[in-house]
C-alpha cells in the first residue's frame, strides 16, 4: 500500500496597526521680565513680559489651551504697602485675558511636536494709580488644557507678577502752567507801586505718593535789588512757607506729606515787602527758585 505525505502548513496572520499620533503637552518653564518699575505719572503706565513654555513630546502638532487664575478674584491685582495695583494682561494676539477660570477664556495655542513653544503674555499697569512707594505681589495659577477636551493637563502655582511702585511728585505754580509738571514752572508777582508791609501769595500746588522736602531760597539773599543798577540800596522782605516764617537771607526748607491722591494739594508761599521808605526810584526784582523731592 502505497503511502501519502500528508503536510500540514501554518497561516499566521499578523496586522500590524500604524502608531497612533500622541500629544503629550507640559508646562516646562514660566519666566517674567525683571521687575516691573511703576511711576504712577508717566504716560502710558508700564508695560512687562511673561513668557510660558509648553513643551511637546508627542509625535504630532496639537492644540492646547492655557488659563490663567489669580486668587479667586476676576480682577488681576498686585498687593503691596499702598493697597492694590491693578493690572492686565495681554496674550499673544493682544487679546486680553479673562481670569475666570472657565476654560473657554484660556488662551489657546498650537504646539508643535518635538519642541518647545513660548506662549507670550504683556504685563499693563495703567498709569494714574496712586499708590505710596514699594513692591506690590500677585501670584498666578497655570491651568494647561487640553484644546480639543478641556482635559487638565497641568495645573502651575506661585507664578509671581512683580512691580516696584517708585517715588514721585509733580508740582507747578497755581495758576501757570495749569496742570501738574515734572519740568519747571514760572510765576510772577507784581506788586506794582511798592508799600511797606505789603503780601502777596503764590500756591504751590504738590502731587506725590510719599513725603516731599520743599525747599525755597532767594537769588539775592532775601532783598529785592534795583533792575538798572544794582549796588543802589536793595529792599528788604519776608516770606512764609506753608506757615513757616522766614527771612530769606538763607534756604528755608520743610517736609510735608501731601495726600496720595491725583489732585495733590496746595502750599503757600507768602511774601511781605519790607520798609520802602527812603529808596530810590525804579524796578526791583529778586528770583525765588523753589524745589521738591520725593523722599
Amino acid at each position: 500500500m502505497r503511502k501519502h505525505a500528508v503536510a500540514a502548513g501554518l497561516v499566521l496572520l499578523c496586522w500590524v496597526g500604524a502608531a497612533q499620533a500622541e500629544c503629550n503637552l507640559r508646562i516646562s518653564e514660566v519666566r517674567t521680565g525683571s521687575i516691573l518699575d511703576y511711576d504712577p505719572f508717566r504716560a502710558g503706565g508700564s508695560i512687562g513680559r511673561m513668557f510660558v513654555e509648553v513643551q511637546n513630546s508627542g509625535s504630532t502638532s496639537c492644540r492646547g489651551r492655557l488659563v490663567l487664575e489669580t486668587r479667586g478674584s476676576t480682577n488681576l491685582a498686585m498687593h503691596g504697602p499702598g493697597g492694590s495695583l491693578i493690572y492686565r494682561l495681554r496674550g499673544p494676539q493682544r487679546q486680553y485675558v479673562r481670569t475666570t477660570g472657565a476654560p473657554a477664556d484660556g488662551v489657546p495655542f498650537v504646539a508643535a511636536a518635538g519642541r518647545p513653544t513660548s506662549v507670550d503674555f504683556q504685563v499693563e499697569v495703567n498709569e494714574g494709580q496712586m499708590m505710596t512707594p514699594g513692591v506690590y505681589l500677585d501670584n498666578l495659577r497655570l491651568v494647561l488644557l487640553d484644546a480639543e477636551t478641556d482635559q487638565v493637563l497641568q495645573e502651575v502655582t506661585g507664578e509671581r507678577i512683580a512691580a516696584e511702585v517708585l517715588p514721585r511728585v509733580q508740582s507747578n505754580l497755581a495758576g501757570t502752567a495749569g496742570a501738574f509738571s515734572p519740568g519747571a514752572t514760572f510765576s510772577y508777582m507784581d506788586f506794582g507801586i511798592l508799600e511797606t508791609g505789603e503780601s502777596q501769595s503764590a500756591f504751590l500746588q504738590v502731587r506725590a505718593n510719599t513725603a516731599v522736602r520743599i525747599r525755597v531760597s532767594s537769588e539775592n539773599g532775601g532783598v529785592l535789588k534795583h533792575v538798572e543798577q544794582p549796588g543802589l540800596p536793595s529792599v528788604a522782605y519776608t516770606a512764609r512757607l506753608d506757615g513757616v516764617p522766614a527771612d530769606m537771607s538763607a534756604p528755608i526748607e520743610i517736609m510735608r506729606r501731601p495726600p496720595v491722591r491725583s489732585t495733590g494739594t496746595n502750599y503757600e508761599i507768602r511774601v511781605t515787602i519790607g520798609d520802602v521808605r527812603n529808596k530810590f526810584a525804579g524796578r526791583y526784582r529778586d528770583t525765588v527758585t523753589v524745589e521738591i523731592d520725593p523722599q
